[in-house]
C-alpha cells in the first residue's frame, strides 16, 4: 500500500498486484461482475480504475506517438449501427482509427459521431502526427475526401474501398460468396 510521507499508508488506494489483475482481466474482456468475483473489488472501483487508466493510456499515447515517418496508414470505421438502423441499444457512434500498416501501430484514434466536423479533427490530428507524404486507406464514406484534402493539402496518396455487397445469379459468379 502507498505511504504519504509521515502519516502512513494511504486510503482508498489499490495495491499493485490488484491493479495489474484488474486491468489484465479487462483487457482479456471479462466483464465487470467476474472482475469484482475474481479480486473482491468494488464494481464501482474497478469501472472508475478503468476509466483512470485508459485516461493514462490516452496520455501515455499522445506523449510517444508523435512524428511518425510511416507512410502507410489504413483507416476504418464501425461500431454496432448506422444513423437508420440506430436503436435505444446501439447509438450513432464511430470508431476512426490510423493506424501504421508494418508496425502495427495506431497513430490515431477516436471514438465520435461520422461527420464533417469530428473527421476534420481526426484527420487534422492524425497530420500532426506524421512527417511523410502518408498513403491513406479508408473505407467509402464522403466526408473522407475534403477532411484530407483539408489536412494534407495534396500531399497525400488516398483511397477508398468501396464494398458492393449483393447476390449475382450469372455463370462466373456462382461460386463466390454472399
Amino acid at each position: 500500500m502507498p505511504l504519504r510521507k509521515g502519516k502512513g499508508p494511504v486510503p482508498n488506494v489499490l495495491p499493485m498486484e490488484t491493479r495489474v489483475r484488474i486491468a489484465s482481466a479487462l483487457v482479456e474482456g471479462t466483464r465487470g461482475r467476474a472482475v469484482e468475483r475474481m479480486t473482491g473489488v468494488a464494481k464501482s472501483t474497478i469501472l472508475r480504475f478503468a476509466v483512470e487508466l485508459g485516461e493514462d493510456c490516452a496520455r501515455l499515447h499522445n506523449r510517444l506517438v508523435q512524428v511518425l515517418c510511416e507512410p502507410e496508414i489504413e483507416q476504418w470505421s464501425f461500431i454496432a449501427k448506422k444513423d437508420k438502423l440506430v436503436t435505444a441499444e446501439y447509438g450513432d457512434v464511430s470508431t476512426f482509427t490510423a493506424f501504421a500498416r508494418r508496425p502495427k501501430l495506431v497513430i490515431s484514434y477516436a471514438v465520435v459521431k461520422r461527420d464533417q466536423a469530428t473527421t476534420d479533427a481526426f484527420l487534422a490530428d492524425l497530420r500532426a502526427r506524421v512527417l511523410v507524404v502518408p498513403q491513406i486507406t479508408s473505407d467509402g464514406l464522403a466526408v473522407y475526401v475534403p477532411a484530407v484534402e483539408a489536412s494534407f493539402r495534396g500531399c497525400v496518396d488516398c483511397g477508398q474501398v468501396v464494398k458492393e455487397y449483393g447476390y449475382s445469379k450469372s455463370p462466373d459468379r456462382k461460386y463466390e460468396p454472399a
